[in-house]
C-alpha cells in the first residue's frame, strides 16, 4: 500500500511540476516546455498549432515561404501575377468588371457595338482621329477622321 501512495504522489508531482513551468518573456508553456509561438512551427500563434509543409511561423501565423517557379506568394499563397485578374501584376491589383489580366496587365475584354478595343480602350475607330481606322492610326496636325480615314479639316468647318 505503502508503494502505491508513492506512486500516486509521483504521478501528481510530475504533473504538478509541468503545470507550474515558468517561462521566460515572451514564451509560452506548451505542455511543460517552454515556446515562442510567433516562430515556432509546431506552437504557431497557440500552443498545438502546426504550419503545413512549406509554411513557416512568422508573428504568430503560418506563411508560405517558396512558391514554384513562375508564382509570387500574395498574402501566403501562390498566385501567377502575369494572369490573376485579382492579383494583376503585382499582389492585390484588382483588374474592374469587364478586364482580364493578360502579361500583367488588365485589359479590357469586350467592347459595344461598333467600337474596337485599342489597349484596353474601346474606340470608334470610323472617327476616332488618334485611331483611324485602326488602332494607333493618328490623324497629323489639321487632319480629322472620317469614315476611318484621316481628311484635311477645311477652314471655315
Amino acid at each position: 500500500m505503502k508503494n502505491l501512495y508513492l506512486i500516486i504522489w509521483s504521478l501528481l508531482m510530475i504533473s504538478v511540476s509541468s503545470a507550474q513551468v515558468t517561462c521566460p518573456a515572451g514564451q509560452v508553456n506548451c505542455n511543460g516546455n517552454c515556446v515562442t509561438v510567433s516562430n515556432d512551427a509546431n506552437n504557431c500563434g497557440a500552443c498545438g498549432t502546426v504550419c503545413p509543409s512549406g509554411y513557416a511561423c512568422v508573428n504568430g501565423s503560418c506563411l508560405l515561404q517558396k512558391c514554384p517557379r513562375g508564382e509570387v506568394n500574395c498574402n501566403g499563397n501562390c498566385v501567377t501575377v502575369s494572369n490573376d485578374a485579382n492579383n494583376c501584376g503585382a499582389c492585390g491589383t484588382v483588374c474592374p468588371s469587364g478586364y482580364a489580366c493578360v502579361n500583367g496587365s488588365c485589359l479590357l475584354q469586350k467592347c459595344p457595338r461598333g467600337e474596337v478595343n485599342c489597349n484596353g480602350n474601346c474606340v470608334t475607330v470610323s472617327n476616332d482621329a488618334n485611331n483611324c481606322g485602326a488602332c494607333g492610326t493618328v490623324c497629323p496636325s489639321g487632319y480629322t477622321c472620317v469614315n476611318g480615314k484621316c481628311q484635311l479639316i477645311k477652314p471655315g468647318n
